[in-house]
């Protein structure tokens, strides 16, 4: 059983037209007939150009938080029975909805810059944050940010202020930086309401981008008010002087390239057990996939032998990787001393896409 949601605050209306036998017929047909043969004509509320997509189909039938955007005046649920038994068939008996009143009017968030020029660098980016109160609304004391997996979030600073002036905004005091995946940055600090002035929120966080794009996901809750309590932070125009009203990063870039920043850690090794230099790392990037192709890196000897092949594969390829090699084959047998040659190679099957650099060859040598 598949259940999936959409919200949203505009309705519209269909009518539907019925002869008097109860047989559908177009507004035309209807319009054409002689009144005695026209039956009822019906109105049915569809969704209006406000609405979200459908979610993702919900994993725990227990319960979760509702994926879709809120607070909205409206959602609508979708529920697809499957069974791979034609003589078994799903039953759908209840659904339970528990609502929980909003601890602001709404939120909307744009981040700056919203597109790069070049991907696996670093930068320094601002999400804009504007919550709409109402008097009696509880406010919120937390602040979450999420990305993409192959994404490591660095915490600059998090200001508040009024939305007309908001250069003369300030660092709020006691943030705290939670504990949470590299890819999220979780904050506390203490509780903003509709009595504390804040018009305005501007987190500044450091990352780079690996892929085409992503969409950050914010979230505001207040720590005690029980259950998940995260309202989302929809995409919109939260600064008038900020112009990208999105919540997605893209990336521009013209290289083509898989591969880049490939170096060597260090470029000449000792695999003699004394724990100085006992190793080397190629240290790298994956840029542009959005899949989980699996990276390799293939030992060769002067002579064309592949004497270790390793292989690393992530839910998501983009990111950064250290791949080490301890100077021994396949076999667990250390190698002569000498040159050897390290091929890096992506395994995606990106047939017209008209990348580069899938595959990239560097030396490394052994010595005693």
């Amino acid at each position: 059983m598949l259940i999936q949601t959409r919200t949203g605050n505009e309705l519209g209306q269909v009518l539907h037209y019925f002869d008097k036998g109860g047989n559908e017929v177009t507004e035309a047909e209807y319009r054409d007939m002689l009144s005695f043969s026209r039956g009822d004509s019906i109105p049915e509320a569809v969704p209006g150009s406000d609405w979200s997509d459908w979610s993702e189909p919900y994993a725990d039938p227990t319960g979760s938080p509702i994926l879709s955007p809120s607070p909205r005046e409206f959602l609508k649920i979708r529920a697809t029975l499957l069974a791979e038994n034609p003589d078994t068939s799903a039953a759908l008996r209840a659904i339970h909805i528990d609502f929980a009143k909003p601890l602001v009017q709404s939120i909307v968030g744009e981040v700056f810059p919203a597109q790069v020029d070049s991907l696996g660098v670093e930068r320094r980016f601002s999400l804009y944050i504007r919550p709409q109160f109402a008097a009696g609304d509880i406010g919120f004391d937390e602040l979450l940010l999420r990305a993409s997996a192959d994404m490591q979030l660095q915490f600059s600073g998090l200001y508040g202020g009024q939305a007309d002036n908001f250069a003369a905004g300030s660092q709020l005091e006691g943030v705290v930086r939670l504990p949470s995946r590299q890819d999220s940055l979780q904050l506390k600090f203490s509780g903003l309401g509709p009595s504390d002035g804040i018009e305005l929120l501007r987190l500044d966080f450091t990352t780079a981008l690996f892929s085409t794009g992503t969409i950050l996901r914010a979230a505001l809750r207040h720590s005690t008010s029980g259950g998940e309590g995260w309202q989302r932070v929809d995409p919109g125009d939260a600064l008038a002087s900020v112009a990208s009203n999105t919540t997605t990063l893209l990336g521009t870039a013209q290289s083509k390239a898989l591969l880049i920043d490939v170096e060597v850690h260090p470029p000449v090794f000792t695999p003699n057990g004394d724990g100085i230099n006992d190793s080397a790392a190629l240290v790298f990037k994956v840029v542009r996939l959005s899949d989980d192709s699996p990276v390799e890196l293939s030992i060769y000897d002067l002579s064309g032998r592949r004497i270790r092949h390793l292989v690393e594969r992530r839910s998501l390829s983009t990111g950064q990787y250290s791949m080490s090699w301890d100077g021994r084959d396949d076999t667990g047998a250390k190698v002569a001393p000498g040159i050897y040659c390290g091929r890096l190679r992506i395994d995606a099957e990106l047939a017209g896409a008209g990348v580069t650099d899938r595959e990239v060859l560097r030396t490394i040598a052994v010595t005693y």
